[in-house]
């Protein structure tokens, strides 16, 4: 598929999902199209298995928020790994990241350095918003509005 040098590519992701969006800016309005989906559920399954947070014994705070970040990295690369032939099949050459602050490091560390050429990073969580609602929000409208990325 080749891309129009007017799109602007956009991975809204937190730690649940993921969506790549291809952007533009048609008579004067943001228009985006879902290209892929990521969903994770590895949080649910956590959530499934026995757990000592269930009462018996005691959890940590630290052993808590380190089970937190495992799941995070573990997604990541399960990110990156998603994300790195959708970049290659789209010919995508810049692609703009929204992700919440928690989450940037871990995809960070995870994009392979190809990937991480075309990235550009922006904190937000936005991934619980309607396709509507998402290519009107300011970050998305200014994203989109920035000079093309070719």
């Amino acid at each position: 598929m080749k891309t129009n040098p007017t799109d602007h590519w956009i991975l809204v992701i937190d730690h649940r999902t993921g969506r790549l969006v291809r952007g533009r800016i048609a008579e004067n309005r943001p228009y985006l199209d879902d290209v892929a989906r990521l969903t994770n559920d590895e949080p649910e399954r956590e959530r499934q298995r026995p757990s000592v947070r269930s009462g018996h014994g005691s959890h940590s705070y630290a052993s808590l928020h380190h089970e937190e970040e495992e799941l995070r990295h573990r997604f990541a690369k399960v990110a990156a790994a998603w994300l790195t032939p959708l970049v290659q099949q789209h010919k995508i050459q810049h692609l703009t990241v929204v992700a919440p602050g928690h989450l940037i490091g871990a995809l960070r560390k995870a994009w392979p350095p190809r990937l991480a050429q075309v990235i550009t990073e922006h904190e937000g969580e936005l991934s619980g918003l309607s396709p509507t609602a998402l290519a009107q929000h300011v970050a998305i409208a200014k994203i989109l509005r920035s000079p093309g990325d070719v």
